[in-house]
């Protein structure tokens, strides 16, 4: 299916989605038919042209209409927030009030991956892109962590307000979701009685959360590394953003490398890259 054809169905749901009024739970069931359409969709799509390493011509501009469209799930779910008075601070607000927070996840998740996906495959097999678009290459690194860091910090702004229970995690669900996901081979973790609380307290919830905080962490050492080597910052205000993602990439990937050597050495997780690079944060 072609991105245009994508594109036309989509609008179509996302008008449907938006037009709708009275029954808020209808609304809803309208606005999350449209959401599951653009996941699915751009997954797919996601999934070609990381395959094809981002070759054909069009591969930039599709990537940024995916990242558009992933944008379009959070302004539908604006219709559906039932209290509008009070909006807190918090990325995705509306779709964790409509959907729940799994969706506001998802959404900067995908944006983070598809980027970071984008900037490694250019970064190692296309170094005449490289060489002509070193700007765009440090723009597409610093979307990326901000959609991974926006990923990974939701749960705990969460936390600060006080939101329905039913968009609250527990404890429970968590530590049996990720006994099960990091299970490989019928091989499982082990944890002593409080090692999911203090895993999930770290802030990976999931396998997702766990790559994503390696995936964040590269993407800091890449950019302060090539904006290094390409003399591109040449202000105060440049420099300090280097500190600052020095310090949020040592962050996570001290996060990782913990997990992975506590945790999941022997289920499959290899943290030698990220011990290769935090050294230079």
């Amino acid at each position: 299916m072609s991105m245009e054809k994508i594109l036309e169905d989509l609008e179509k749901l996302k008008l449907s989605a938006n037009e709708t009024v009275g029954d808020i739970a209808f609304d809803r069931q309208l606005i999350e038919s449209y959401a599951k359409a653009v996941f699915d969709t751009t997954f797919y799509h996601e999934n070609y042209l990381t395959e094809n390493l981002f070759k054909d011509e069009s591969s930039e501009k599709d990537m940024k209409t995916i990242i558009n469209l992933l944008n379009a799930v959070s302004t539908s779910c604006q219709a559906g927030v039932s209290n509008k008075s009070e909006v807190p601070n918090i990325p995705h607000w509306s779709v964790i009030n409509v959907l729940g927070i799994d969706y506001a996840e998802c959404i900067s998740w995908r944006q983070g991956a598809l980027l970071y996906a984008f900037c490694n495959i250019k970064l190692n097999s296309d170094p005449v892109w490289i060489n002509n678009h070193q700007t765009d290459f440090l723009n597409y690194l610093n979307d990326g962590i901000k959609y991974l860091h926006t990923m990974l910090s939701l749960r705990k702004l969460m936390e600060a307000y006080e939101l329905p229970p039913e968009s609250k995690s527990k404890n429970e669900d968590i530590a049996e979701t990720v006994i099960k996901l990091y299970s490989v081979d019928g091989q499982k973790p082990v944890f002593e009685d409080d090692d999911v609380y203090k895993f999930t307290e770290s802030g990976v919830y999931s396998d997702s959360h766990l790559l994503a905080m390696m995936y964040c962490g590269e993407m800091c050492y890449w950019y302060c590394k090539y904006a290094d080597e390409w003399d591109l910052i040449d202000s105060e205000e440049g420099f300090k953003m280097i500190r600052e993602l020095k310090e949020l990439g040592n962050k996570y990937l001290k996060i990782y490398i913990e997990s992975v050597e506590q945790f999941f050495k022997n289920v499959g997780w290899n943290c030698e890259r990220a011990k290769e690079i935090i050294v230079f944060l």
